[in-house]
């Protein structure tokens, strides 16, 4: 008896460790998370090299493991300031004066006027020097509208801007990395009249970055908002207008909440649109009512409803001074556009957390999801935008970017048609007036010119 008991105990304990192992394995190297696409542990280097984006990448993981890569490459520290706070303003680019710009990263030369509510970048280190006169410029959160132009990841809608759950509204800019800007120059395409005698089929050549932010104040002269913030969100120091005339600036501490790393790979001239953003932006909708009470746009046991609608939350109001309730309503920008693509975005967030050096700011961050399409381009040189040829997250958005319209992707609105970039280029069912540069809202700065 005593013999059967031990070999039962034995057998009980061998399935016990197999079964351990076999989660242990589940966990770390399953397919839903663990390594089905893994991020390089080299990409964590703290001067790791941009991705190569002359390299073809035709499966979904190596995609995505392209945008955590350059996500990694952007938010290096150099001279202070994450990288993409260092590229060229637009701003620098398309003058309102309409000269031509000065060598990347550009001049102070523009007509560019701060106005109410408006923020900037209070740039440091030698490295920011050539920008320094011409400070990165932030601006509130707003729906699109056909007479605004800069603010350029949003829909057509209301002014709603987004309110934070202190009352203070969301702040947003972008950039562009000199692949972008050197191709602009080049091709003389910095006025209005030029760019409108640019062929249609023109793409940005591989490389161009062009990267979109989104950030809520911290401590605004001298009145905190976000208590420690420095310990879980990526903080820069800032400048915002005391008033609406802005002729005098208060101190502020941003910190960042939303970051989309758009670039042009090989043979994607739709350029693929990655999103990033903070782990307490907001819960996913389907967990609401949530009781935790540190998300930044979302009020602790608001109960968002019922799936598909949400009727209580992601509305836009004309309320600027309400705070916003702002739910996912599509995690990892379901539904899929390509097979696995769900389980990819997973396994290279768990890895992304596992290779981060201990205290980085960057374990508070997480990779949301990306779109893009097959690539294909019609018989007009024109890329094809159907929605069959959608890949990855066909519903991308990001909560703090994208907050009102999060039904739709970065696809829908920006493609060759002229539709949310300003009333100058033409109507958007003209197929004369359509082109692929249109992909790239920041040219609506051009209607703003007027050369």
């Amino acid at each position: 008896m005593a013999q059967r008991h031990s070999l039962v105990h034995g057998i009980l304990r061998g399935l016990a460790a197999g079964l351990a192992a076999v989660l242990a394995v589940g966990l770390l190297a399953g397919p839903a998370y663990g390594q089905s696409c893994p991020a390089d542990p080299a990409w964590f280097n703290p001067n790791a090299p941009e991705p190569d984006p002359t390299t073809t990448r035709d499966t979904n993981c190596a995609i995505h493991q392209w945008a955590m890569q350059e996500f990694l490459f952007q938010v290096q520290t150099v001279d202070g300031l994450t990288r993409f706070l260092g590229l060229a303003s637009p701003h620098a680019l398309f003058l309102y004066s309409g000269d031509k710009p000065a060598p990347y990263p550009g001049g102070a030369t523009t007509l560019f006027k701060m106005g109410k509510d408006m923020a900037r970048l209070h740039r440091t280190g030698k490295g920011n020097a050539a920008n320094a006169a011409s400070p990165l410029v932030f601006l509130p959160r707003t729906l699109k509208t056909p007479n605004t132009t800069f603010d350029a990841n949003t829909q057509a809608g209301s002014n709603s801007v987004l309110v934070d759950q202190q009352g203070q509204w969301a702040y947003y800019t972008a950039s562009i990395n000199k692949v972008y800007y050197d191709y602009v120059v080049n091709k003389g395409i910095y006025t209005l009249s030029a760019f409108l005698s640019a062929p249609p089929q023109s793409t940005f050549p591989a490389g161009a970055i062009e990267t979109k932010s989104s950030w809520r104040i911290a401590v605004k002269d001298g009145t905190t908002y976000i208590p420690n913030a420095a310990k879980s969100y990526y903080t820069i120091e800032a400048q915002v207008c005391k008033d609406e005339s802005c002729k005098s600036f208060v101190p502020a501490t941003m910190a960042l909440v939303g970051l989309h790393v758009v670039g042009l790979i090989q043979g994607h001239p739709e350029m693929i649109w990655a999103t990033f953003e903070h782990s307490l932006n907001t819960p996913d909708c389907k967990n609401t009512p949530s009781a935790d009470a540190r998300y930044s746009f979302y009020k602790a046991g608001q109960n968002c409803g019922t799936s598909p609608f949400w009727d209580t939350c992601n509305k836009a109001s004309t309320d600027k001074t309400t705070p916003s309730e702002i739910c996912r309503a599509h995690p990892q920008g379901e539904p899929e556009g390509s097979q696995g693509n769900t389980a990819n975005i997973l396994s290279l967030n768990q890895s992304f957390h596992q290779l981060l050096p201990a205290g980085s700011i960057w374990t508070s961050y997480e990779y949301a999801s990306a779109v893009w399409t097959t690539g294909k381009v019609g018989p007009n040189g024109l890329i094809v935008l159907d929605d069959s040829e959608i890949r990855g997250s066909k519903k991308a958005a990001n909560t703090s970017l994208e907050s009102f319209t999060q039904e739709q992707n970065c696809l829908h609105c920006h493609t060759y048609q002229p539709l949310q970039i300003g009333t100058c280029f033409g109507k958007r069912d003209d197929p004369n007036a359509w082109k692929n540069l249109y992909s790239s809202h920041l040219f609506g700065l051009l209607c703003k010119t007027g050369n």
